[in-house]
């Protein structure tokens, strides 16, 4: 039964593990949750309300349960960059620029910084990702196209070796 529970969760954590997808799928989600918490603070919603709000709408079970987790540190008196420092520790610079929102009582506008980040490094990854699968589908279609063609002329030339080997009686 606890497998059957957790393996969605395994999963999830699974995809953020992987390489390259990983990291996309990571920024996806931070740039969702920073956009909606950016939106929720701006429109003077109480910061642990927020952070709920903007954690239910993760659909990675992985990272909503680490945001989760930073809620709870949250609601024992933690500042907002210690609680979601799991969150946002591979990269230093944007835990300072949350750091430096907590302390300016900037929040909204820091974590739409954090979104216009995530969401222009998401974009670039993706550009990547497709330079790297454009020269794999370029050989996949040209390998289907050959052995199209190869279905189509071997009978053709078949029938001509022997119609080849008919004249020769």
């Amino acid at each position: 039964v606890w497998f059957y529970q957790r393996f969605p969760f395994l999963v999830d954590y699974w995809k953020c593990s992987v390489p390259f997808y990983g990291k996309m799928v990571v920024e996806r989600e931070l740039a969702l949750f920073s956009q909606q918490l950016s939106f929720l603070l701006s429109s003077h919603l109480a910061l642990q309300e927020s952070i709920n709000i903007a954690a239910s709408s993760i659909q990675n079970r992985f990272l909503r349960e680490q945001i989760e987790i930073g809620s709870i540190r949250l609601n024992y008196g933690e500042s907002v960059s210690v609680a979601l420092q799991p969150l946002f520790s591979r990269h230093p610079f944007l835990l300072t620029a949350l750091k430096t929102g907590e302390e300016s009582n900037r929040l909204a506008d820091n974590f739409a910084y954090l979104s216009k980040h995530y969401q222009q490094s998401l974009q670039n990854h993706q550009d990547k990702m497709l330079v790297l699968i454009e020269p794999i589908m370029l050989l996949t279609i040209g390998l289907f196209v050959f052995l199209v063609i190869i279905q189509f002329y071997l009978p053709i030339f078949q029938l001509l070796n022997q119609v080849d080997f008919i004249n020769t009686w």
